[in-house]
């Protein structure tokens, strides 16, 4: 191993370095990112070795050892024991927005088409017609320039959602173009088309990841996506996903109707092999918020109990660390509620990560309405000049004056900032 290893993907803007095997980042110390960056550039680990040695007054020896041996655990094929496995975006508290050059994550909605019918589907564009010759899939052509661009900007994970990713005509080759672009890919599917072939055609095509849901026990399962098959589809692509060694992540949207089976649900997971599972309170979206809405304070009932052996449990999605429907700050660590162990860091859309509709706008987030130009500019312009420096004020505006008083408030943020300006 003389030089940087294919499957590491080093941000210089971050200080992380990402394995595209494992899904793992790295934050480096400054030693660390000196060696990986000077690697990066081309400079060979005996060069490299020198050269330090020389500054510090080491035996040579000694620094190429440790060159070697960063380099081995940076590019492992499975996470060291003290790593958790699948990182869910980087959590450094210590790195700026503002420092984000690129995004480190990117969803593309694929596609409008779905089999599903969930009422409480965060699509924004689901209760919308389809404009006259608009096409429900977004074109292989423009993946592939999504793809190129994300590969030689450091990307982390690319994501494939939709609608159902796997409906779009062309799925398989935009899996095939992923790989051969070397980007980690993450599928988020419903599991009505992962058939074992398709699982095994992933697996050779660096598809590392996929999201299902499970929303409850079979009746409600069903009843909420529209489908009698809907649970036993996601049981099967469950089964063929892991086969085929491939990492799959659960998740369920809290719903009024199905709060109460969320513990039911992880022993059914358990069951079937799963370990890492997510909850994510109903989003709002104006159509059946008065018959889906969960309220803060059932929100952190429900996390109370779901703590269990075996399981990873996680809940995304920007929830107010404070469990408060209103400012209500943290001011000690006295008062901080134990489910906040439960709560990711802010979700960061527009500072960390962005997303694309089928359509080909860019948006901060699938869940918002707001676009921000095509991609066909070019996602780091667009990222740069408009996406970044209005998700970082609408963060600001977000942390209010109440919020500024809490000791939480670099995780939390204030919660979701999307509908703040």
């Amino acid at each position: 191993m003389e030089s940087l290893p294919a499957n590491l993907v080093y941000r210089p803007d971050l200080g992380i370095a990402f394995n595209t095997g494992t899904g793992v980042e790295h934050k480096l110390d400054d030693m660390g990112q000196l060696m990986v960056d000077a690697l990066a550039k081309g400079e060979t680990i005996e060069g490299l070795a020198g050269r330090i040695a020389a500054e510090y007054e080491v035996e040579v020896g000694a620094v190429r050892g440790d060159i070697r041996g960063l380099l081995e655990t940076l590019s492992a094929d499975a996470p060291s024991s003290d790593e958790e496995g699948i990182v869910e975006l980087f959590k450094g508290a210590e790195i700026s927005d503002e420092s984000v050059a690129f995004p480190v994550s990117l969803e593309l909605e694929l596609t409008r088409r779905c089999n599903w019918g969930c009422t409480f589907c965060y699509n924004t564009w689901r209760d919308q017609k389809k404009r006259a010759g608009e096409s429900p899939d977004i074109p292989l052509s423009s993946v592939q320039r999504m793809q190129k661009e994300a590969h030689e900007n450091g990307l982390f994970r690319m994501r494939y959602s939709g609608g159902e990713p796997l409906m779009h005509p062309q799925i398989d080759e935009i899996i095939e173009s992923g790989a051969r672009n070397g980007l980690y890919q993450v599928v988020f599917t419903n599991g009505s088309f992962l058939t074992e072939d398709r699982a095994k055609h992933f697996a050779d095509n660096n598809v590392r990841e996929v999201l299902l849901s499970m929303h409850g026990t079979p009746e409600t399962h069903n009843r909420l996506v529209g489908r009698k098959d809907g649970y036993s589809k996601v049981c099967r692509g469950i089964e063929v996903a892991l086969k085929n060694g491939i990492a799959v992540v659960t998740e369920m949207t809290l719903t009024a109707k199905n709060l109460p089976e969320a513990t039911g649900v992880i022993d059914q997971l358990k069951g079937l092999g799963v370990s890492q599972f997510r909850v994510m309170r109903y989003v709002p979206t104006g159509r059946d918020d008065v018959r889906h809405k969960v309220k803060c304070d059932d929100f952190k009932t429900a996390l109370r109990v779901l703590k269990s052996p075996g399981m990873k449990v996680g809940a995304p999605c920007s929830q107010k660390h404070c469990f408060s429907e209103e400012p209500n700050p943290v001011l000690t660590a006295e008062g901080v509620s134990p489910e906040t162990k439960f709560l990711y860091p802010h979700c960061s859309a527009g500072t960390r990560w962005m997303a694309v509709s089928y359509l080909g706008e860019a948006k901060m987030c699938p869940h918002s309405t707001r676009t921000f130009g095509k991609v066909e500019e070019g996602i780091k312009g667009i990222w740069e000049e408009r996406i970044r420096p209005f998700a970082i004020d609408g963060i600001r505006k977000n942390i209010g004056e109440r919020c500024q008083k809490c000791i939480l408030k670099h995780a939390c943020k204030g919660g979701c900032h999307l509908n703040v300006q």
